[in-house]
C-alpha cells in the first residue's frame, strides 16, 4: 500500500548542505550516511496522530542507481500507514514488502536513467502512535541489501536509526508509604511520596497539602531516575497549630513534563504514644442507658490495656481492634448521672500510660413552661413579610438550645432557656414551632403555629359557613388597592382611568353582627400605585389577562346573574341596604364561570350543589364537585404571574377557540385561595362587556363648551337610559376612611382633594353618602332617552373626563367609556337694552337681555323724581338666552324718572343700562322751555308751528354699545356717550338745545380745552366733529345751529334740528414749555422762569338779549315719531324640571351598582 499525506510534519534529523562541494569538502573519507529521522508526539499533534518518519542519504551527491533496506519497529506502539515517495518525481520507482504486522518492511528506491542528487530523501514513512503515555520505538535499518551509485557501484554508508515517541497523556502515578487511615507518630511525621511517569516529573509544579492547606516548607522533591521521584513529607504538625492526636489528610500535587496532572491524598492519624478519642467524649451527655465505650490508642501494646467503668475492672469485655487502634466496651444498664472511665496500658517503650474521662446519662426530655408568637400588624393573624416575635420559657437540668423552625428549617438557635426572637418570613403555607434540645440530644417540640400570606382585612364569623364546599367562616383579601401587591392586565379590552394622583387609605376594625373585621395596622397607608383602570371588553372578544400577586389561587372569571345583579342593584339604591350581599349568596350571584389552570379550562355553572361543565373542555382539566376540591387540584401560583394566552398550546382542542369570548354582561376575574382555615380573595378585577362594540356604539359630543353651556351627547340608537358624570381633568389626592363598626351607610367616608379646594357632600336620595369632592369640578346628568344634555353651570374651565354609561332597552350595557370634553371661559358680557314709550302720562318702559350662551340673572329698577328707588324685575336661574319684557309707569311727577337693569349670564358677565326720561311738557311755538335735566344731560325744546307736547329719553355709558354704537371714538380720548330721544306726543318742535355736561373727575388727565362734542353719522358709520357743521346740515334731519362750550359750568351746548346719539372727548393737554434760565450779573447765579399756570377765563355774563338764532334757509323737518312696537308682557319663565339623580334609574342601579358590589365585597360577609 502507497499513501501520501500532503502535510505530513517532516521531523528528518539531517543537515542540509548548500552545495555538493562543501559536502566533499566536509566529509571526505567516511562515506555516505543513512540516517533514519526520530519525531515525537506533542499535545499540538492531537491524540494518536499520523507522522512521517524519513530515511535520508546524507553526505552523498552522484547518480544513486539503488537503494534497498529493512525496517524494524514495534508493531505494538506503533503501526505502519503508508510511505511518502519522495523520489518519485525525479524519476525513481519504489517497491515495498509489507510484513508491519510483525514489524517489518522492505523498501527499494531504483531509477535506470538517475539525476545528480545530493543528500536525497530517500523515502518518507508513516507510522501512527497505538498508545498515549510516553513511551518511545526504536525505527531501525536491520539490513541493507543494496547501495548502488550509477557510475561508481557500491557507495559505502554507515547507519544512523532514529526513534517514534508517542504522545504522552498519562499523569503521574502517585503512592505512598502509609496505608490510609494508619497511626503514625509525631509531631514530625515521615511520610514518603513516590512519583512516576515516562516523560519524567516537572518538580516544580509539586505541591504537597495539608487539610488543604499549602505547605511552603516541610517536603523536598528528589529524583530516582529520569521517570522515578520522591516527595518526603516531614512537617511538625503541632507547628501548624494541630494538637495531638489528630487525623490530617495529606494531598499530593504532581505533573509530568508533558503537563500531565495528578493527586492523590492519604488520610493517617497522628499522634504520640497513650490513649485518646474516648467516646462518649468526655462531658460530653448521652441520652442512653446502654452505650458503646471506645477509645483509641497509638503506640502502646495492645495486650497490657485495661479498662475501668465507675471503678468497675470491665477488662475482660471489651474488644481491641488492631488494625484501627480502637478498644469498645458495650456498656449497659447505665443509670441516669454521671460515669467515669479510666483506660491504661504500656507503650511500646515500656512506659506507663493511662487516661480518665467522665460522661452524663439524661434521657429525660425538656419541659415546655411556654411558647407563644406575636404579630406586629395588629391583625391577630401570623403572617409572612411582617415582623413576628417569638417568647418562650422552657426548662431542663442540663438544658441546651431552642431551635426555632419553619417547617423544617432552622431559622433561629439560642442558648437562652427564656428569652424572645424578632424575625420576618418570606414565605407562608407552613408552621412556626420550637424544639428544645438538651445536651443529651434530648428534644421536644412545641405547639405550632400557621404562618398565612400578608393579607390587608380578615372578616372572622363566629359561626361556622359553608358556600359550594369552600368554608368561609375565615375570610381575607390581599391589599387589592396596591399594584405594587396585586397587579393585573386584561389585553384587548378598552380602559378609562381615574385622574388619581394617590389614594390615602384609612380602615378601622371593628365587630359586626355575626362577625369581626381585623386589619391590618399597615393597611393604613397612601398609595400612589393603584389600578386605576375600568375594563370595557367588546362583545365576543376573545378573552386575555394577565395577573401577579404573592399568592397560589384558583384562577376564575365570573360571569354575574344579570336578573341577580339588578335585584341588588335596587336594594342598594332603594334602601342603601346590601344586606343579600355576601359569599354566601355566591351561587344565586355566579350564571357560570370559566375555571383555568396551565393545563386547560372548562366553562361551568353550579347546579344541583355541585359544579356542572357546559361545552367541551380546552386541553386536560378535570372538574371537581365543589369549589374547594377545585381549588386544591388547580390552584395556580402567580407570584411571578399568569398570562392566559401564554397556555394556547395547551389548550389548542380541534374545532374550538383556545380561549373563551365573552358575551355581553358583568363579569369579574376572581382569585380564590384556601390558606390553610382561610379563603383568600387574592385577586378581583370587574369586567364588562358591552352589547355590541365601543367603536360602534360610541356616542357623539362636542368636544368644548363655554362654562355654563349644555353639552349633548348623543346615541345612534334608541337608549334605555345615558348617565354621564364630567370630572375636571386634574390628579386628585384620593382620601378614603372605611369604618367597619359603622353601619353600611357610614362604613366609608370618601374624599377627592385638589388644591385645599372647598368639598361639598354628594347627596344620595336626600342621605349622606359620606362622599366628599370640590364642588365646581364635577357634574352629573341623566336621561331617559338617547340623547342627554350635561349642564356645565358652575363649573371651573378646563379639560373634563366624562364617563358615560348607557344602557339599551333589555338593561344591558350598551356603552360605558370617558369622552373629553373642554370646558373654556366665557368673557362676552350678555346684552342688556331698554326703552320706553309714552301713552298720556304713562311711560310704557320695555326691556331685553340676551346672552350666546345663557342668562342666569336680571334687575331692572325704577327711580322717581323724588328719589324713591323700587325694583321692577329680580329674576335668578333664568337658564335660558333671552328673556324680555314690559311695564307701565304712571307719570304723577315733576322731574326725570330713571330705569336701570343689570343682568349677569351663568359665566358671571355683568351688563348693564340705564335710561332717563320726562313727563311729557307743552311747548308753546317759538318758546324755549326745558324738557328734562339730569346729571349727564339737559334738554331744552323749542317749539315749532302750534307748538308740541314733548318728552325727552336720555341714556349716557361710557360703553358706546349701549347707546346703540359699533365703532368707538377714536379722534379724541371718549369721556362719554350720550343718547338723546325726543318723544313728540303731537305738535311740531323748530329746534332743541342739548347740554352734555361733564365733572372734573371724568375729564381728569385731559386738557379741557380740547373737548370737542362728536355726532354719530350712522349712515357712514363715522364720528362728525359737531364745531365743523355749525350753519350746516349734516345728514337730511340734523342741523347745527350753534355750538357753545362753557368751561365755568362744565358742559358744551349745541343746538340741533333733532336728537341722536353723540360722544364727548377730548385729548391730552400738551407738554408745560420748559422753564426759561437767564445769568444775573456777572456771578455765577441764575434765575428760574417758571412756565404760566392756565387759569379758567372769566365768567362772561349772559347778555340780556338772546343772540338771534339764524334761519335755515332749508327747515329741518321734524319726523313725525311712529308709535313703537308693542313689547308683550313677559311670562314666567318656564320651569325647568328638577332631574332625578341618575342613580335612581332602573337599570343604572345594576352599572353603578356592581362596581361598588365588587369593591367592597370582602367587607360585607353578612347573613340574610
Amino acid at each position: 500500500m502507497i499513501f501520501r499525506k500532503d502535510k505530513s510534519e517532516r521531523l528528518s534529523l539531517k543537515i542540509l548542505l548548500s552545495t555538493a562541494l562543501v559536502i566533499a569538502l566536509i566529509y571526505p573519507a567516511i562515506g555516505a550516511n543513512l540516517i533514519v529521522g526520530s519525531v515525537t508526539q506533542t499535545k499540538t499533534d492531537g491524540q494518536l496522530d499520523t507522522m512521517e518518519v524519513t530515511i535520508s542519504l546524507d553526505n552523498y551527491s552522484g547518480k544513486l542507481a539503488q537503494a534497498s533496506f529493512w525496517i524494524k519497529f514495534d508493531q505494538n506502539m506503533v503501526s505502519y500507514e503508508g510511505i511518502n515517495q519522495t523520489l518519485s518525481g525525479a524519476g525513481y520507482s519504489y517497491t515495498l514488502f509489507d510484513s508491519s504486522a510483525n514489524g517489518l518492511l522492505k523498501i527499494t528506491v531504483s531509477s535506470t536513467n538517475p539525476p545528480q542528487l545530493t543528500n536525497p530523501i530517500l523515502v518518507g514513512i508513516y507510522f501512527k502512535e497505538k498508545v498515549n503515555d510516553g513511551s518511545f520505538t526504536w525505527i531501525n535499518i536491520t539490513q541493507v541489501d543494496s547501495l548502488k551509485d550509477f557510475d561508481t557501484g557500491d557507495i559505502p554508508y554507515q547507519i544512523t536509526n532514529g526513534t517514534f515517541t508517542t504522545l504522552d497523556e498519562k499523569p503521574p502515578t502517585i503512592t505512598f508509604n502509609r496505608a490510609n487511615y494508619s497511626t503514625i507518630g509525631g509531631p514530625v511525621i515521615d511520610v514518603k511520596a513516590n512519583l512516576f511517569d515516562l516523560s519524567g516529573i516537572n518538580t516544580t509544579l509539586v505541591k504537597v497539602y495539608i487539610n488543604g492547606t499549602e505547605l511552603t516548607t516541610g517536603y523536598t522533591v528528589t529524583q530516582i531516575d529520569s521517570q522515578n521521584y520522591q516527595v518526603s513529607i516531614t512537617p511538625n504538625i503541632t507547628q501548624l497549630g494541630y494538637t495531638l492526636p489528630t487525623s490530617i489528610a495529606i494531598k499530593v500535587v504532581a505533573a509530568d513534563s508533558m503537563g500531565n496532572a495528578n493527586t492523590s491524598s492519604v488520610i493517617v492519624t497522628v499522634s504520640e504514644m497513650g490513649f485518646f478519642n474516648p467516646s462518649p467524649a468526655d462531658g460530653s451527655y448521652i441520652n442512653a442507658n446502654a452505650t458503646t465505650i471506645s477509645v483509641r490508642y497509638s503506640l502502646i501494646d495492645p495486650s497490657t490495656i485495661k479498662m475501668f467503668v465507675d471503678g468497675n475492672n470491665v477488662t475482660s469485655s471489651i474488644t481491641v481492634d488492631q488494625n484501627t487502634s480502637t478498644i469498645t466496651y458495650q456498656a449497659t444498664n447505665l443509670a441516669e448521672g454521671a460515669h467515669t472511665v479510666k483506660i491504661n496500658g504500656t507503650g511500646t517503650d515500656n512506659s506507663g500510660h493511662s487516661l480518665t474521662w467522665s460522661f452524663t446519662v439524661d434521657t429525660v426530655k425538656p419541659q415546655i413552661a411556654s411558647f407563644t408568637i406575636s404579630d406586629s400588624d395588629g391583625d391577630g393573624f401570623i403572617e409572612r413579610n411582617e415582623v413576628l416575635t417569638a417568647s418562650w420559657n422552657v426548662a431542663d437540668t442540663n438544658f441546651d438550645r431552642v431551635v426555632l423552625l419553619y417547617g423544617t428549617t432552622e431559622i433561629y438557635t439560642s442558648n437562652s432557656n427564656q428569652s424572645t426572637k424578632q424575625f420576618t418570613l418570606d414565605s407562608y403555607g407552613n408552621k412556626i414551632k420550637i424544639r428544645v434540645y438538651d445536651k443529651a440530644g434530648n428534644f421536644v417540640d412545641s405547639a405550632e403555629y400557621y404562618v398565612y400570606n400578608n393579607y390587608v382585612a380578615y372578616a372572622v364569623r363566629s359561626q361556622a359557613k359553608e358556600v359550594m364546599g369552600l368554608n368561609i367562616t375565615k375570610l381575607a383579601i390581599l391589599d387589592l388597592l396596591d399594584k405594587n401587591i396585586v397587579s393585573y392586565t386584561l389585553y384587548g379590552a378598552t380602559g378609562f382611568t381615574l385622574p388619581l394622583n394617590q389614594v390615602e387609605k384609612t380602615i378601622v376594625p371593628g365587630s359586626k353582627t355575626n362577625y369581626t373585621v381585623y386589619i391590618d395596622n399597615n393597611a393604613n397607608k397612601t398609595i400612589t400605585s393603584f389600578p386605576s383602570t375600568a375594563i370595557v371588553y367588546d362583545e365576543n372578544t376573545m378573552l386575555d389577562f394577565y395577573v401577579k400577586a404573592p399568592a397560589k389561587g384558583l384562577i376564575m372569571v365570573m360571569k354575574i346573574n344579570d336578573t341577580k345583579a339588578k335585584d341588588l342593584a335596587n336594594d342598594l339604591v332603594s334602601s342603601l341596604s346590601l344586606s343579600s350581599l355576601s359569599l354566601d349568596n355566591l351561587p344565586e350571584l355566579m350564571e357560570y364561570a370559566y375555571i383555568f389552570d396551565e393545563n386547560g379550562w372548562v366553562q361551568a355553572k353550579y347546579v344541583n350543589n355541585q359544579f356542572t361543565k357546559i361545552g367541551t373542555t380546552r386541553g386536560t382539566f378535570t372538574l371537581q364537585a365543589n369549589i374547594k376540591d377545585i381549588i386544591n387540584s388547580h390552584a395556580v401560583d402567580i407570584t411571578n404571574g399568569f398570562r392566559l394566552s401564554n397556555y394556547d398550546s395547551k389548550y389548542a382542542t380541534s374545532g374550538y377557540t383556545t380561549r373563551p369570548e365573552l358575551s355581553s354582561g358583568f363579569y369579574v376575574l376572581l382569585v380564590i385561595g384556601i390558606d390553610n382555615d382561610v379563603t383568600a380573595l387574592d385577586c378581583v378585577v370587574p369586567i364588562v362587556t358591552v352589547n355590541g362594540t365601543l367603536a360602534n356604539n360610541k356616542p357623539t359630543m362636542d368636544t368644548s363648551v363655554v362654562a355654563g353651556g349644555k353639552v349633548k351627547i348623543s346615541f345612534n340608537q334608541q337608549i334605555k337610559a345615558v348617565s354621564a358624570v364630567a370630572i375636571k381633568d386634574v390628579k386628585y389626592d384620593a382620601a378614603v376612611r372605611m369604618d367597619i363598626t359603622q353601619g353600611l351607610l357610614n362604613i366609608a367616608n370618601i374624599t377627592l382633594n385638589y388644591g385645599g379646594k372647598a368639598l361639598k357632600e354628594i347627596i344620595l336620595l336626600n342621605k349622606h353618602t359620606n362622599i366628599w369632592i370640590p364642588e365646581r369640578m364635577v357634574k352629573a346628568a341623566y336621561t331617559s332617552s338617547n340623547e342627554l344634555e350635561l349642564d356645565t353651570s358652575g363649573l371651573e374651565t378646563g379639560t373634563y373626563r366624562v364617563y358615560v354609561v348607557a344602557l339599551d332597552n333589555d338593561y344591558k350595557v350598551f356603552y360605558i367609556g370617558e369622552l373629553l370634553l373642554t370646558v373654556t371661559t366665557d368673557t362676552e358680557k350678555p346684552k342688556v337694552y331698554l326703552d320706553v314709550s309714552f301713552s298720556g302720562n304713562n311711560a310704557n318702559v320695555s326691556y331685553s337681555a340676551s346672552d350666546t350662551n345663557e342668562l342666569d340673572t336680571l334687575k331692572v329698577y325704577l327711580t322717581y323724581p323724588n328719589g324713591t328707588k323700587v325694583s321692577v324685575v329680580d329674576l335668578s336661574n333664568i337658564g335660558k338666552e333671552s328673556y324680555s319684557g314690559t311695564f307701565t309707569v304712571p307719570m304723577t311727577q315733576s322731574g326725570a324718572y330713571t330705569v336701570s337693569a343689570e343682568t349677569t349670564d351663568i359665566a358671571g358677565n355683568l351688563a348693564t343700562d340705564s335710561i332717563k326720561f320726562s313727563k311729557p311738557v307743552i311747548v308753546p311755538p317759538n318758546v324755549t322751555q326745558p324738557a328734562i335735566d339730569v346729571p349727564d344731560t339737559k334738554v331744552e325744546v323749542e317749539g315749532g308751528t302750534g307748538g308740541a307736547n314733548v318728552s325727552v329719553v336720555t341714556k349716557a355709558s361710557n360703553d358706546p354699545q349701549d347707546v346703540g354704537v359699533t365703532v368707538a371714538l377714536t379722534a379724541k380720548k371718549p369721556v362719554k356717550y350720550v343718547k338723546a330721544e325726543m318723544k313728540i306726543v303731537n305738535g311740531s318742535v323748530r329746534k332743541v338745545y342739548l347740554y352734555v355736561k361733564y365733572t372734573d373727575a371724568e375729564i381728569a388727565g385731559l386738557d379741557e380745552n380740547s373737548l370737542t362734542l362728536f355726532y354719530w353719522n350712522a349712515a357712514n358709520a363715522t364720528w362728525v366733529d359737531l364745531k365743523a357743521y355749525v350753519g350746516k346740515w349734516i345728514d337730511a334731519t340734523h342741523y347745527v345751529y350753534s355750538y357753545e362750550h362753557n368751561k365755568n359750568a362744565n358742559y358744551i351746548k349745541v343746538a340741533l334740528s333733532n336728537l341722536s346719539v353723540f360722544a364727548l372727548g377730548g385729548a391730552k393737554p400738551a407738554p408745560a414749555p420748559a422753564p426759561v434760565v437767564g445769568r444775573i450779573g456777572a456771578g455765577g447765579g441764575y434765575v428760574v422762569t417758571p412756565a404760566p399756570t392756565p387759569t379758567k377765563p372769566p365768567v362772561t355774563p349772559t347778555p340780556t338779549k338772546p343772540p338771534v338764532t339764524p334761519t335755515p334757509t332749508k327747515p329741518p323737518v321734524t319726523p313725525t315719531p311712529t308709535k313703537p312696537p308693542v313689547t308683550p308682557t313677559p311670562t314666567k319663565p318656564p320651569v325647568t324640571p328638577t332631574p332625578k339623580p341618575w342613580w335612581s334609574i332602573p337599570g343604572f342601579k345594576i352599572v353603578y351598582a356592581i362596581a361598588g358590589l365588587l369593591a367592597v365585597a370582602y367587607l360585607l360577609r353578612r347573613r340574610k
